[in-house]
This record gives C-alpha cells, sequence and structure tokens, in this order.
C-alpha cells in the first residue's frame, strides 16, 4: 500500500508540475506580442522611422518575437526536464541563470572594447545581439526556477516569487528586445555593413533603395546614412517595377 500511495503521490505532484508548466507556457506566448513590440520600437527608433510601428499588424509583432521567445522556451523545458530529475532544485536552476546573465553582461562588455579599442564595429553589433539573445536565455532559467519555487511552497506566493516575476521582466521584455533590436538597427542601417537587399524601381534614378520589411502590401524603403536625420524612408507598393536585387555588401 505504501508503495502504491507513494507512486499517487509522485503522478499527482508531476501532473501538478505539469499543469503549471503548461499555465506558463501559454502565458509566455501571450507575452510573445509584446516582446516582438518591444523589439520593434527599439529597431525603429534606432532606425528614426518609430511611425511605421503604427502600420504593423499584431501577428508581425509575435513573428518578430520569435528568437527571443525561443531561447526562453529551450531553456523553460530544460529546466522543467531538470525539476523532473532526482536531484533538479530550484536553487541549481537559479545558478544557471546567474551563469547565463553573467556570460551576457561579458559579452557585452567584450562588444564595447571590440568597437571602443579596436574599431569592430560589426563585432560589436554582433556580439550584442547574441548578448540579448543570452538574457532571454536566462529568463528562462528563472520561470523555471518560479515553477520549482512554487511547488517547494506549495503554490503560496511569496516576495521571492515576485521578485523572480521581475526579473523575468527585466531580462525578457526590457533588456534582451533592446540589445536585439537596436543593434539590429545599427548593423541593418551601417552603409558599411549593412546586409539589406537591395531595390531598384523601374522609371527612377539609381539612388540605392534599400529593404528593411515588408508592411501588408508594400515594402519599407531606407536610404542609408551614417546619420539618423539624414536617411529617407519611403514606402512603395510590391509589384514588378520594384526589384530585389540582392543582400550582399557592395
Amino acid at each position: 500500500m505504501t508503495d502504491g500511495t507513494s507512486t499517487v503521490k509522485s503522478v499527482s505532484s508531476l501532473m501538478e508540475t505539469i499543469a503549471k508548466a503548461t499555465s506558463v507556457i501559454v502565458s509566455l506566448s501571450t507575452i510573445g506580442y509584446l516582446v516582438g513590440y518591444k523589439i520593434e520600437i527599439n529597431y525603429l527608433n534606432e532606425a528614426g522611422a518609430t511611425w511605421v510601428l503604427d502600420l504593423l499588424s499584431p501577428a508581425e509583432f509575435i513573428r518578430e518575437g520569435h528568437v527571443v521567445m525561443l531561447a526562453i522556451g529551450v531553456t523553460f523545458f530544460h529546466s522543467i526536464l531538470h525539476l523532473f530529475e532526482n536531484e533538479g532544485t530550484a536553487e541549481k536552476l537559479r545558478q544557471k541563470d546567474i551563469w547565463l546573465s553573467a556570460i551576457a553582461m561579458l559579452m557585452l562588455c567584450a562588444a564595447y572594447v571590440t568597437n571602443n579599442f579596436f574599431n569592430n564595429i560589426k563585432l560589436d553589433y554582433v556580439l550584442s545581439i547574441f548578448s540579448g539573445t543570452l538574457m532571454a536565455a536566462a529568463a528562462g532559467f528563472t520561470i523555471g526556477e518560479l515553477v520549482g519555487r512554487l511547488n517547494d511552497s506549495s503554490q503560496k506566493w511569496g516576495q521571492h516569487h515576485l521578485y523572480l516575476l521581475l526579473f523575468f521582466y527585466i531580462s525578457a521584455i526590457v533588456m534582451a528586445p533592446y540589445y536585439i533590436g537596436t543593434n539590429q538597427a545599427k548593423s541593418d542601417l551601417d552603409p558599411n555593413n549593412s546586409l539589406l537587399p537591395i531595390v531598384s524601381i523601374s522609371g527612377e534614378s539609381t539612388e540605392k533603395w534599400r529593404l528593411i520589411r515588408t508592411v501588408g502590401e508594400s515594402y519599407l524603403l531606407v536610404s542609408l546614412s551614417d546619420k539618423r536625420s539624414q536617411r529617407k524612408f519611403r514606402m512603395v507598393p510590391i509589384s514588378p517595377s520594384v526589384v530585389v536585387q540582392s543582400n550582399n555588401l557592395d
């Protein structure tokens, strides 16, 4: 009877953990919109075209946030598997969170050094974007730790749980979208490093336009410049007269 009771309790505990994890996953999917919105607003603010934000649909925001949400989802899934192990604890997830966050901060320091001391702007952009992704991944461990702490406290919320939510918000909603969106814009709009596709429009001069993205049934184009105030933007309908030529550096 003891073994049977123990098995029932284990299954019950497992089901409760899965239920908590499922509710968290649903919550993560709902904030995908917010993450994408934050990435876009940081990108467009750096680009100097915040007016485009009002033209984007909710689906585009969700799609834009998929990298951050994927990073969070992978580490969160790893956290749940960790909690199912005999030695899996919330404290160990906290340690993984701290280590990943520390690596992200070190990468930001490396990005600063490469830019300011070695003038390697391209590497600065890459390191900063990757650092933002690691911040999002660390946030997945934070949510895993939250699930573990709730299990330990029999679902009773305390001050530490709120701190975990605050840390998740700062990492996943504030910092990760900022570093990803801002540095992606810097990389895309840098005349010397941009990989944005070149666009030609029949019947117009050879002024080089670059394709930033599609907005509904139109292309959002930009004329590159080091200075935000000197960049030109325009919207053109998608048509055979607008030709996307390449995405290679000149």
